[in-house]
C-alpha cells in the first residue's frame, strides 16, 4: 500500500486558522475580559476582531522571518487595528505553531525543532513586542526582564515566566512521600471513551476493559511508545502526564 501523503500547509490556510482562532477566543464569553457582551473602556470587541484579523496576515508569512520577528510583527499589526494590547498572547503562542506549520507534514516534531532553535535574538525581539503591547504585570522587576537586554533563549526566558506565574518542572508538584511519580499516557476513543497507558522500566502497559493488564498493543507487539502503537479505536493522542504513587492505575 503506498504511503498516505500530507497536504502541505499554505499560507492561506495559516493566515485563516489564526484568524479564526482570534475570532474565536475574542467571541467566548469570559469573565474579566473583552466579549461580544463586554468591552473595556479602551478596547472593543470589534477592536479585537480588527487586530486578529491584522494579526493573521503576520502570522502567515513565519516561514520567512524568525519566531521573535513573528511576534514583534504581530504585535506591531495588532497594535496599529486597535491601538491596545489585544493579542500578545496569542501572537507569542501562535508564532512558533505557524512556523512549523508552514513546513507541512505533521505538527510535533517540527514544532519541537522550532522551539529548541529559540535563541537570544528572538528573544530580544519578543521583549520589544511585549513592551510594544504595554503588557500588564511589569512594574517590578524580575529575572530576565523584558526592559532589559535579555541573556538567554526565547525559551528559557518563557519558561522562566512560567515557573512565576506557578508552573512547575515534571516531577515537584508532589510531596517526596509520593515519589516515585507515575509517567502515563492518555488516550481518547472519539466520543466513547478514554485510556491509560503506564510507563514500566522497559516497555508501557495498559488494562482494556475488564481483562487483564498486559505489555502488548492491538497487533500484538510490545509497546515502546503509546504514540505510535496499534492503539485501535483510540485514535486520539492526548498527551504525557505525572501522577504520584499512590494513584492507582491498572497497567
Amino acid at each position: 500500500m503506498p504511503e498516505a501523503r500530507v497536504k502541505p500547509t499554505s499560507r492561506t490556510d495559516v493566515i485563516r486558522a489564526a484568524q479564526l482562532a482570534c475570532v474565536l477566543e475574542a467571541s467566548a464569553e469570559k469573565p474579566g475580559n473583552v466579549t461580544p457582551s463586554h468591552d473595556f473602556d479602551d478596547t472593543s470587541y470589534e477592536d479585537m476582531l480588527r487586530s486578529g484579523l491584522a494579526l493573521g496576515a503576520e502570522l502567515g508569512r513565519a516561514d520567512g522571518r524568525s519566531v521573535g520577528e513573528t511576534v514583534l510583527a504581530a504585535v506591531r499589526a495588532s497594535r496599529g487595528a486597535a491601538g491596545a494590547n489585544t493579542n500578545l498572547g496569542i501572537a507569542l503562542l501562535l508564532a512558533p505553531l505557524t512556523r512549523a506549520a508552514l513546513e507541512g507534514g505533521p505538527l510535533r516534531e517540527p514544532l519541537g525543532e522550532v522551539l529548541r532553535a529559540l535563541t537570544v535574538d528572538d528573544a530580544r525581539a519578543a521583549y520589544a513586542a511585549i513592551r510594544l503591547a504595554g503588557a500588564g504585570g511589569l512594574d517590578e522587576p524580575v529575572e530576565h526582564d523584558v526592559r532589559d537586554e535579555p541573556r538567554v533563549s526565547l525559551r528559557e526566558a518563557m519558561a522562566a515566566a512560567a515557573k512565576r506565574d506557578g508552573a512547575h518542572d515534571a516531577g515537584d508538584c508532589f510531596p517526596d512521600s509520593e515519589a516515585p511519580r507515575l509517567l502515563v499516557a492518555l488516550v481518547i476513543w472519539p466520543g466513547n471513551d478514554y485510556h491509560w497507558y503506564r510507563k514500566h522500566p522497559d516497555c508501557w502497559g495498559h488494562k482494556p476493559g475488564s481483562t487483564d493488564a498486559r505489555n502488548v498493543d492491538s497487533s500484538g507487539k510490545v509497546i515502546t511508545n503509546p504514540e505510535t502503537c496499534d492503539r485501535g479505536p483510540y485514535t486520539e493522542f492526548t498527551g504525557y502526564m505525572l501522577i504520584p504513587k499512590s494513584q492507582k492505575v491498572a497497567a
